[in-house]
């Protein structure tokens, strides 16, 4: 069993769990204990070797997990201590559970302690900037689960939810947030498979949001898993895609400011939607 597997448990007594381990791996000789991390290497346990990282955005609660890295790399995560052991990242991302399977509604703490693991550390070069900031804790969010791995998830902003916790700004339509695929298991459909998904749950919306700006390859796998033709307005190469998919009938819209009401496009752009997907530029924080 996977630690996603086993009884669930709320962030406190995951963290406690991990407090006192610390607590004891500080007063204690540690010279002889190693995680092995692959089959030809293995990282010291020791109190320079672990770190807290922070779960979630704006956590009054502060709810963190214990991690190992190597001695040379911070950002590298080799192991969470969860359930009172040392688990490497990729057991972590299994389950041996075939109930999950599909894109699955993220509920318990160990989910979200999963969805932090592909936004943060799985997806993430050495030395080089995270994908993505925290997602709040309440944050409405979909996993992707196939052969036992969580490959991808999307998170979605509700309408009327507030854009930020310093105005009284709020989202005036559904819109779709992040989004990723796992690297070793793009270009399979599972990008527009999730974007089907969210279209699907909002399906009495005339209008849907997409957080902008839109990816290169967010573009090219709507391109590739679905042949679409491609349009543009002529007076603005860069600012509008209009992209006909065989799965959704999907308009595209790069906008500089969330619209204040939705509106069609122009005559000469005979698609005739069903649906219209407005692309949203939020502020460089989300």
């Amino acid at each position: 069993m996977y630690p996603i597997d086993l009884p669930a448990v709320d962030d406190s007594d995951l963290r406690s769990s991990s407090e006192q381990y610390l607590s004891s791996l500080e007063s204690r000789r540690h010279d002889d204990e190693w995680f092995q991390s692959s089959q030809n290497s293995k990282v010291a346990i020791t109190p320079n070797n672990v770190r807290w990282l922070q779960v979630f955005e704006d956590d009054q609660s502060e709810f963190s997990v214990l991690v190992l890295h190597p001695p040379d790399h911070l950002t590298q995560v080799v192991a969470l201590h969860l359930h009172g052991k040392w688990w490497c990242v990729d057991d972590v991302l299994r389950t041996s559970s075939k109930s999950r399977s599909g894109l699955v509604s993220v509920q318990t703490i160990m989910e979200r302690v999963i969805v932090f693991l592909l936004s943060q550390v799985v997806e993430r070069p050495l030395q080089e900037e995270l994908l993505f900031t925290l997602h709040p804790r309440t944050e409405s969010c979909k996993l992707l689960w196939r052969d036992g791995q969580a490959v991808g998830f999307y998170t979605i902003k509700h309408k009327g939810s507030l854009c930020d916790s310093w105005s009284s700004q709020c989202y005036l339509l559904p819109v779709l947030d992040t989004v990723l695929v796992r690297r070793s298991w793009r270009k399979r459909g599972f990008g527009l498979q999730m974007l089907d998904d969210f279209c699907s749950s909002f399906s009495r919306e005339e209008v849907l949001g997409v957080s902008a700006p839109l990816s290169p390859s967010m573009v090219a796998g709507i391109n590739e898993e679905s042949n679409p033709t491609t349009l543009k307005n002529e007076g603005d190469d860069s600012s509008e895609k209009a992209l006909l998919s065989n799965k959704l009938n999907l308009v595209i819209q790069a906008k500089e400011d969330a619209p204040k009401a939705a509106r069609p496009l122009e005559q000469d752009v005979a698609l005739q939607p069903t649906l219209m997907i407005w692309t949203l530029d939020l502020p460089p924080d989300h």
